[in-house]
């Protein structure tokens, strides 16, 4: 008997290691996580998704300014470290008065450089190309 057990554990144990959140399909949010959004949630996920048409559209937005010459790719999330990561250094970024006025897509590509061991120069030269491109 407890030798038939066995058998039964290890399907039951890969079964719940490969089973999903059923608020997502395949990695992606599904109509059950939108329905459990609020409002504000839903409104914020709809503005996510045009910045990434802008971002798709607007060299700036994905990084191609001259001091940033590459897209911002999976391999540059990767290397940034966790999303809580990036979260810090998005906050970090507004600290400053003179970013507030910069989209937050420059925020996460000036981010995704830092964590990705940008120079300090690098990082100045892309948030100066920014400010000229989208403040100034």
């Amino acid at each position: 008997m407890r030798l038939q057990l066995v058998p039964m554990f290890i399907v039951l144990v890969v079964g719940c290691v490969h089973a999903q959140d059923p608020n997502f399909t395949k990695g992606a949010p599904n109509g059950l996580a939108w329905r459990g959004l609020s409002f504000e949630e839903k409104a914020m996920m709809l503005v996510g998704f045009k910045q990434g048409v802008f971002a798709a559209l607007h060299p700036s937005y994905t990084g191609n300014l001259p001091s940033c010459p590459t897209i911002v790719d999976a391999a540059k999330w990767d290397g940034a470290g966790t999303i809580d990561d990036l979260l810090r250094a998005i906050n970090k970024f507004y600290e400053s008065a003179t970013n507030i006025a910069l989209p937050i897509t420059v925020a996460v590509v000036y981010s995704l450089m830092k964590g990705n061991r940008a120079s300090n120069r690098e990082l100045d030269q892309y948030r100066t190309q920014a400010l000229k491109a989208f403040v100034n």
